[in-house]
């Protein structure tokens, strides 16, 4: 019997279209002989999840640019910044954290454009390219003193 699970799995992954039917059956305790084998059911189905809310939060990004909405695609690639920070896919947080900052800074939205820059540099620690951590650091820095001296100090971390 765990070979006919074994080969379950390998459906699930190989083949797209499968994918749902044995989901389907997975969910079902009596398939699932094992606490280890219950979670990779769910760790398959939470990534799927996750996978396609960041595909839909990417194309609205995307969407909101091309309508010159800067301000909230701004934000929704900031949040994409995050999952990937959070995530460890540090390559692409700096991505998003790249479109944010740059369009953050081109309708001077301090507030995200410092956020980003924060969370940029933060990456490039994690990644040990201190250079890049302290041009990141420094220009999040910039725009925190600007706000500090009108005391008004947007949200950082």
């Amino acid at each position: 019997m765990s070979s006919h699970k074994l080969s379950l799995i390998e459906i699930s992954k190989d083949k797209p279209q499968n994918r749902e039917f044995v989901l389907a059956k997975k969910r079902t305790s009596h398939l699932i002989s094992d606490a280890q084998e219950q979670k990779d059911v769910i760790d398959m189905i939470v990534a799927e999840k996750a996978a396609d809310i960041l595909k839909k939060l990417e194309e609205q990004g995307a969407i909101l640019e091309r309508e010159h909405d800067f301000e909230k695609a701004a934000d929704i690639y900031y949040q994409i910044l995050e999952i990937y920070f959070l995530s460890g896919e540090y390559d692409k947080g700096i991505h998003y954290g790249e479109k944010a900052i740059y369009l953050a800074e081109k309708i001077r939205n301090d507030k995200t454009a410092k956020t980003a820059l924060a969370r940029v540099a933060h990456i490039y620690l994690h990644l040990g390219e201190l250079d890049n951590a302290k041009k990141y650091g420094e220009r999040a820095y910039q725009i925190y003193k600007i706000h500090k001296k009108k005391n008004i100090v947007p949200y950082t971390y």
